[in-house]
């Protein structure tokens, strides 16, 4: 593929993204992405034979992502509060980056080839989640047993999906207001599952970090 095909390609993929996080991705189609970027229809499907293929590219960047930040410390590093704090931050960036994904999954998720790659999202992003709650634990920051961690990286995941896509998709008062503060506040109930293991020792840094996360969740929810 020539350069000018692979920068192509490229724009394709970025213009979509940002169109499906700004309108949902129900509202575009792919004659709207090629008129964003001012090329043909036939263009674009030159690349892409259709919008899921074009979707299918962007979960598989978005796969990438969280792979490259979930990352367990090496041999000998300690795992502490900090390090908690940055597997946070880094997840923050990815998912706003490709929020529609979380937000619409479930219309999504109808398309066989999207399930699948997204099933085997999640199968890694628990499973990672485990060995980072492990060395958590041997670093005396968390006590819990093998079958709660377990459950706790299940739910951590659950949290943060569907928060995601509970305020994003008009289910919640002020879901119009969804902005970057959205994701913060599904980290920040996330969060909330992990305090009742926090030890001692931990739980200055762990409530530092709590602050850090919280939103008022008035702007979702109206008393």
């Amino acid at each position: 593929m020539s350069d000018r095909a692979v920068k192509t390609r490229e724009r394709i993929l970025e213009a979509a993204r940002e169109l499906f996080n700004e309108q949902g991705e129900k509202a575009v189609t792919t004659n709207h992405i090629a008129a964003h970027l001012g090329i043909s229809p036939g263009n674009l499907y030159y690349h892409f034979r259709n919008k899921t293929a074009i979707i299918k590219e962007l979960l598989v960047q978005y796969s990438n992502a969280v792979q490259a930040f979930l990352t367990p410390p090496e041999p000998g590093q300690k795992a502490d509060v900090g390090a908690k704090r940055h597997y946070l931050e880094a997840a923050l960036q990815a998912m706003w980056h490709y929020r529609f994904l979380h937000r619409d999954m479930q219309r999504l998720a109808a398309e066989e080839v999207l399930r699948s790659e997204y099933e085997k999202l999640a199968g890694f992003a628990v499973q990672r989640i485990i060995t980072i709650y492990r060395g958590l634990i041997d670093s005396g920051v968390m006590v819990i047993n093998e079958r709660e961690l377990e459950a706790l990286a299940y739910n951590l995941w659950l949290v943060i999906v569907s928060w995601v896509s509970f305020v994003g998709s008009g289910l919640a008062a002020g879901a119009g207001k969804f902005s970057k503060d959205t994701i913060r506040r599904a980290i920040y109930q996330a969060l909330l599952l992990d305090k009742p293991y926090v030890t001692d020792e931990a739980r200055k840094d762990f409530e530092a970090l709590l602050e850090e996360f919280y939103v008022p969740i008035n702007q979702w929810f109206m008393p």
